[in-house]
């Protein structure tokens, strides 16, 4: 008999200890998906290695337009990404300075209702009271 009241004691206990490990189990866990619903660093560097490419794959060569093909190739793709990240809703800003020579420079900034990401810019200057780097 002494038996089976134990056997049943500690099932009730086993019981009771399963339940108060669920209850807080939220408290201990860590909610790893959040970060996966953050697609701004995955658009910027995608951006910033597409224009490192299109720096090192175009030439200097002197177009109709008078700007050189790298020139031409950088400010087309420029534009042509501010379009799209609009279409997702980021706001994106792309300049190029310098020339061929001594080469370019591609100021870079994507923003979101979230946070911004920027290289070679002054955001301020793009979008006033917003200071991330200059």
């Amino acid at each position: 008999m002494k038996g089976q009241w134990f056997l049943i004691s500690a099932i009730i206990a086993s019981s009771i200890f399963l339940t108060i490990s669920f209850s807080l189990k939220s408290f201990f866990s860590v909610d790893t998906s959040s970060t996966a619903l953050y697609d701004e660093h995955y658009y910027f560097f995608g951006i910033k290695s597409n224009v490192n490419e299109i720096k090192l794959n175009s030439g200097c060569s002197s177009q109709n337009n008078g700007l050189t093909e790298k020139e031409n190739n950088l400010r087309e793709y420029l534009s042509l990404t501010k379009e799209k990240m609009a279409e997702k809703g980021y706001f994106f800003y792309g300049d190029v300075t310098g020339d061929c020579s001594s080469g370019y420079n591609v100021g870079l900034l994507l923003a979101s209702e979230k946070f911004a990401l920027c290289e070679n810019v002054n955001s301020n200057d793009i979008i006033s009271g917003l200071v991330i780097c200059s």
